[in-house]
């Protein structure tokens, strides 16, 4: 008997941070949009569930997109960060409820934003130990921190 994957946790009414495993490593992403949305800053911050901080990711793009988009790239990102530095049993969490409702639909790409969703999904499911989370987060300091420093020093 094969068990299937679900991609999102927390994806219908519960609306807080899951306590992972002892073992597993948070990411957390978030994208803001700067200059009437024609600058995106992504970050995406990496600890352990004792909040001990590990690694973290932070850019910019200078290009015309929506919000949601900016945030799938960041998931991308997330993965990539995740996979090269060894880590394998990640939970990622979005504030996104969009997104997390998007990596759940199985259609077919019809545009960017559904490309970069395929993208994520195909990750998602191709790593067991990966896993997606939405949750309403109402703040989180390091996110807050980072998105700061990129608004006031980088862009």
């Amino acid at each position: 008997m094969q068990r299937t994957k679900s991609l999102i946790h927390n994806s219908n009414n519960i609306h807080t941070c899951i306590k992972p495993l002892v073992y597993t490593i948070e990411c957390n992403v978030d994208a803001s949009s700067f200059n009437n949305n024609s600058i995106f800053g992504i970050v995406c911050v990496l600890e352990t569930p004792t909040r001990f901080f590990l690694l973290d990711k932070s850019d910019y793009f200078h290009f015309f997109a929506s919000i949601l988009e900016a945030e799938t790239m960041d998931l991308l990102e997330a993965f990539k960060v995740s996979i090269l530095n060894g880590m394998h049993v990640v939970l990622f969490e979005t504030n996104r409820k969009s997104l997390s409702n998007s990596l759940a639909n199985t259609h077919t790409p019809l545009n960017k934003f559904d490309d970069l969703v395929s993208q994520c999904r195909y990750i998602l499911l191709s790593r067991a130990n990966f896993v997606m989370s939405y949750f309403l987060r109402l703040s989180h300091h390091s996110l807050i921190f980072f998105m700061m420093y990129q608004l006031l020093y980088i862009i």
